[in-house]
């Protein structure tokens, strides 16, 4: 149901996430899973007259930077600036993954987010869900943050008189990717407990879908959209 240049856009993602994972094959046996570890494919069921014009529309067209077929990227909303993705999967910079501005994914039902949605996290049930079951929390505090102000670390200290640090991905995946949407999020304490208020959903790398619904509902083409998010690429046709 969404615009077709962001369609178009996410086609040439998908084509370009592939070919690179033929390349770069899981295993011996497949290239890439059909689930949120790659690429989530339904069957033959899901796909639907829109996305095949778009599919058609761009056909062997994929993303390039330089001589070399990108490594692409995308989550569901940024929450008004994406990541750059050493900071989240670590390695060097690269100059096509660099962290952007997004103005255009405010329409996203999670561009502010609350978890819980209602109450806060008692100090037993924080613990509980970093995996120190039996112990309370008796501080939390962000002590890391990448430069667009995602979560990179935090310094737990539980009422037993110990403390550790987590990553910010560690953070996330313990309490539920569904539960904290993203690392752009900040931690506020309230009477009994902690709430998590963050904005996006993702990781924040690479295009912004959100975002690119809102560039092209703003007359913005698939072209366009790539190149505010991949600056520096080019898209080629190979076949």
């Amino acid at each position: 149901s969404w615009p077709l240049e962001a369609l178009k856009a996410q086609a040439v993602l998908a084509r370009t996430y592939a070919l690179h994972k033929i390349k770069n094959p899981r295993s011996r046996e497949f290239d890439l899973y059909a689930d949120v570890r790659d690429q989530v494919y339904q069957g033959i069921r899901a796909e639907d007259e829109r996305t095949w014009k778009a599919i058609n529309q761009t056909r062997g067209e994929v993303l390039f930077y330089q001589r070399n077929l990108a490594e692409v990227f995308y989550h569901s909303c940024c929450g008004g600036r994406t990541e750059g993705a050493e900071y989240v999967w670590g390695g060097e910079p690269r100059a096509y993954l660099k962290s952007v501005s997004c103005q255009y994914c405010q329409e996203c039902p999670y561009y502010f987010w609350r978890y819980p949605e209602q109450g806060v996290l008692s100090p037993a049930r924080l613990a509980d869900a970093l995996g120190y079951n039996g112990e309370e929390v008796a501080e939390i505090e962000v002590v890391k943050r990448s430069p667009s102000q995602r979560v990179m670390e935090l310094r737990v200290k539980f009422q037993a008189g110990f403390q550790t640090t987590i990553s910010g991905r560690d953070f996330r995946t313990r309490l539920g990717a569904e539960a904290v949407r993203s690392t752009l999020f900040r931690l506020e304490q309230e009477s009994g407990g902690w709430v998590v208020f963050g904005s996006g959903s993702g990781h924040g790398v690479g295009l912004c879908q959100w975002g690119a619904r809102g560039m092209a509902e703003q007359g913005k083409n698939y072209r366009e959209i790539l190149n505010h998010y991949f600056p520096g690429t080019k898209i080629k046709k190979v076949y």
